[in-house]
This record gives C-alpha cells, sequence and structure tokens, in this order.
C-alpha cells in the first residue's frame, strides 16, 4: 500500500498505464462528471463519484483479484480502513463479474488513512480496504477517483 501526494506522482509512473493513470488524476476537476471510463480498456478505468462520507459502521471492508486501486481525493477528506486479507474473515464469497469480497469488519487494520485534497492510496490485491469513512465526527461531501488498473498491467 502507498499513500502520498498527487504531486510526486513521477514516483510511481512505472509503466504506460501508471503513467495514464496518474495523468488523468493530474487532469480531473471539480467540473469532471460522475461516472466510469475507460482509459485503456478494461485494463485501466477511473471510476469518479461524489458522495458524503460515512460512519465506519455503514462501511464495507471489501478486496478485489484482478485490479489494483489508486483512491484519489478530489475535493473533501474521507479515511480509508486497510489489511491484509489473510488476516480478515471472509463474509461474502468472491463475485468474478463485479471483482470484489467482503470480509467481516471487526478485523484489527494495519492502517488507518485519512486522505485529504489531492492525495491518493494505492490498494493492492493482497489487501482489504473500507473507503468512503468520514474522517471528522460528521460526514462530508467527497469527490473521489477510483483508478482500476489490471493485475497483469501493474
Amino acid at each position: 500500500m502507498i499513500i502520498d501526494n498527487l504531486k510526486n506522482h513521477p514516483l510511481y509512473e512505472r509503466n504506460d498505464y501508471w503513467a495514464k493513470a496518474f495523468e488523468y488524476l493530474r487532469n480531473v476537476t471539480m467540473d469532471t462528471p460522475d461516472g466510469e471510463y475507460e482509459l485503456a480498456g478494461k485494463d485501466l478505468r477511473a471510476v469518479v463519484a461524489t458522495y458524503k462520507s460515512k460512519p465506519y459502521s455503514e462501511g464495507v471492508l471489501e478486496a478485489h483479484r484482478k485490479y489494483y486501486d489508486i483512491h484519489y481525493v478530489v475535493s473533501g477528506r474521507e479515511k480509508i480502513y486497510i489489511t491484509q486479507k489473510s488476516k480478515c474473515e471472509l463474509d461474502k464469497e468472491y463475485n468474478e463479474e463485479k471483482d470484489f469480497m467482503l470480509f467481516q469488519k471487526d478485523t484489527r487494520h494495519d492502517i488507518i488513512a485519512t486522505l485529504n485534497k489531492g492525495e491518493f492510496c494505492v490498494v493492492s490485491t493482497d489487501e482489504a480496504h473500507a473507503p468512503s469513512i468520514r474522517a471528522g465526527g460528521l460526514s462530508e461531501e467527497v469527490k473521489k477517483v477510483v483508478i482500476k488498473i489490471a493485475v497483469e498491467k501493474v
């Protein structure tokens, strides 16, 4: 797992897919419409969403097999809880079509990171994560991009 500020993107551009991902993030704005965008077919996609951050009790602890995630906060802030999948108890079996599985949330998390505007977090397929959690006492509006990079392109 990596947590950093977008200004440090050159450190992570290890191939064309990562370079395209960070180029997209550098150009996304508050005016970018919510939706899903293919950046290099199904191997590299961006999901743009605007939502209210939620209490941990309403979050889900999920993991993927086919894609790494880059969670990037355009505006607002949120917490993301991260732990190794091997430490988690499965709650919902893997869904091949949607590429996710859910875990029990009573897991002790290895990392609890607050992502502020301009910051990103890379989550690997070995990690379970609970994103979109409110960072303070109250929920706030967050605009975020999740880049999905196919494992074989990492």
